[in-house]
């Protein structure tokens, strides 16, 4: 129960980034490690993910989409 629970108010977070503006969200993700950037964007719906990623510069959008692109699991203890 714990990990839905868990789950649940995770995915909700998640569900609030998707409403976010995607040049203000980038300007906020900005300092973060590719790594942290690339999970983000692997829990947004793909048109978000794609308008946020947009807003990046392009090094790292190669990095970021590289870094997605070899995510196998994200753990719950992650959210």
């Amino acid at each position: 129960i714990d990990r839905v629970i868990t789950s649940f108010k995770a995915t909700a977070g998640f569900a609030s980034l998707e409403k976010a503006n995607p040049e203000q969200l980038s300007k906020f993700i900005l300092g973060e490690h590719p790594q942290t950037i690339a999970v983000i964007l692997a829990r947004l719906n793909a048109n978000s993910a794609a308008q946020l990623i947009s807003q990046l510069p392009d090094e790292l959008q190669v990095d970021v989409i590289l870094r997605m692109a070899s995510i196998q699991e994200i753990l719950p203890e992650v959210n």
